[in-house]
């Protein structure tokens, strides 16, 4: 009887398969069948990396974004302060050059 069992390379990016004669193996004193392991394991350390690696850039670039709204916040605050203290004198004026026309009449 013969299975196939698919075996992954180094590279993950295919995999082969190998042909095991399951009778054969069997026969053997002590009978194995190397599921390699190790490179399963190097597969999953290596997208372990990649994930902390992409949590890690996430955080900062979340970070950073954050810093820039909040210094744009703050621009538009002091602006928005600005403009409102010009408003302010500006009517102060207007109020002044309306005052000045009724006693004028």
């Amino acid at each position: 009887m013969l299975v196939h069992v698919p075996l992954l390379q180094p590279s993950m990016t295919t995999a082969r398969r190998s042909r095991i004669d399951l009778s054969q193996l069997l026969q053997g004193q002590n009978p194995t069948i190397d599921l390699r392991i190790n490179i399963f394991e190097d597969s999953t350390r290596n997208f372990l990396k990649a994930l902390v690696g992409f949590k890690n850039k996430a955080i900062t670039s979340i970070s950073e974004r954050r810093k820039y709204q909040i210094a744009e916040k703050k621009k538009f605050a002091e602006r928005t302060q600005h403009v409102e203290k010009e408003i302010n004198k500006r009517k102060l004026i207007e109020i002044d050059l309306v005052a000045g026309m009724r006693f004028d009449n």
